[in-house]
């Protein structure tokens, strides 16, 4: 299987605002995040090869989910306490 394309997909929060820069796509999308999806789907015949084809055009950030590995979504929670004066020792 191949993939390419050179058109990216539409990334947009759940109200629909796009997500233009790549701090906000970083920090939207993760891996087992819910979201729906625009897919476009075609057939081909190229130089003797037939097939089905389908494009990514955009992609709807939905909700938060459990992470299914990969990166690590960091929280508040994660960091120690800014009272902890003794953590080198």
């Amino acid at each position: 299987m191949t993939v390419r394309t050179k058109n990216k997909p539409t990334l947009v929060h759940k109200n629909r605002r796009p997500l233009e820069t790549e701090e906000e796509i970083t920090e939207t999308f993760y891996s087992g995040c819910y979201a729906e999806v625009i897919l476009s789907l075609f057939v081909y015949k190229f130089a003797g090869n037939t097939g089905v084809s389908a494009a990514l055009t955009g992609v709807r950030f939905m909700e938060d989910g459990d992470s299914l590995g990969g990166t690590y979504k960091v929280t508040d929670d994660d960091w120690g306490s800014d009272d902890d004066d003794d953590f080198l020792d």
